[in-house]
Order: C-alpha cells, then structure tokens, then sequence
C-alpha cells in the first residue's frame, strides 16, 4: 500500500492529539484529583488508543516515498512526545494490571506467598510520585478495582 505525506499530516495528528489527551488526563487524574474514577479510565482507554496510533505512524513514515523535511521532522518531533507520554500510561497500566493480577490469583489461592505478591502490587501503587492521588486512590474508589479489593482481599484478610 502507497503511504502519502497527506497520511503522515493526518495520523501524526491523530497522535498529537491523543498524547495531548493522555497527558491531560493524568494530570486531572491524580495531579488534580479531579474525578479520578473517570480521569483514571480514560488514562487507561487512551493508552491503549495511543500506542495503536502511534505503531501506525512509526510504520508508514518510512514507506512514504516524497515527504518534505518540514513533515518528516514535525512527525519525529510528534513520536519522541507520543513516545515519553506513552511510557508514563504504560506505567500506570501495567501497575493496575499486576494489582489485577495478583488479587485474582490470591483469591483462588490464598497462600502467604500470594499475599505477599498482593502486598507488593498495593505498595506499586504509590504511583505517580508527588502526585495529590496515586494509584492507590483509584483501586480503593473506583470500579471495578474497588470491588476487587473487597471481594478477593479484604474478605481473605
């Protein structure tokens, strides 16, 4: 498939703006603490939808064939962003995911080294740092999250 320079304008767009996104929602998340249960779902949801983005224009910046140096620069420019964001969601995701993880495993096996294991992920989630609410905030108010914590480990406990 032939990639066009109108292409790269119009995905690296698209991963602008979700990176704009993505930022903006962790920082209302937890540096603001406003609604975290909604800012801390899309933080989520817009991960997932930034990594797709940006995958697909690290893919077909190189296959357009006449780019001028202006748009190949900007779309660069736009990666190294999209990619220092993304980190930081894939951070927050990953510490969510292990919490997730660790509950359900303790809850089909409460053994002390499971405990353990969901001891450590509730410590994982003194995250972001110097931030008004952490990860920690989102588990205990938030749905689904909440309802793991009271069914798989408050009950166990």
């Amino acid at each position: 498939m032939k990639f066009t320079e109108g292409k790269v304008k119009v995905v690296a767009n698209d991963v602008k703006n979700l990176t704009q996104a993505l930022e903006g929602y962790i920082q209302k998340a937890f540096f603001e603490g406003k609604d975290i249960c909604a800012s801390g779902g899309l933080v989520l949801k817009t991960t997932n939808k930034l990594a797709q983005k940006l995958s697909e224009l690290k893919e077909i910046l190189p296959q357009v064939k006449v780019i001028s140096d202006e748009v190949k620069a900007k779309a660069e420019e736009i990666i190294k962003k999209a990619e220092e964001t993304l980190q930081k969601g894939l951070e927050i995701k990953k510490r969510v995911k292990e919490f997730e993880a660790a509950t359900n495993v303790y809850k089909k096996n409460p053994s002390e080294e499971n405990k353990k294991r969901v001891e450590t992920a509730l410590n994982n989630l003194k995250y972001p740092e110097g931030a008004k609410l952490t990860l920690e905030d989102y588990v205990k108010n938030c749905n689904p999250y909440k309802k793991y914590l009271q069914k798989r480990v408050e009950q166990k406990a």
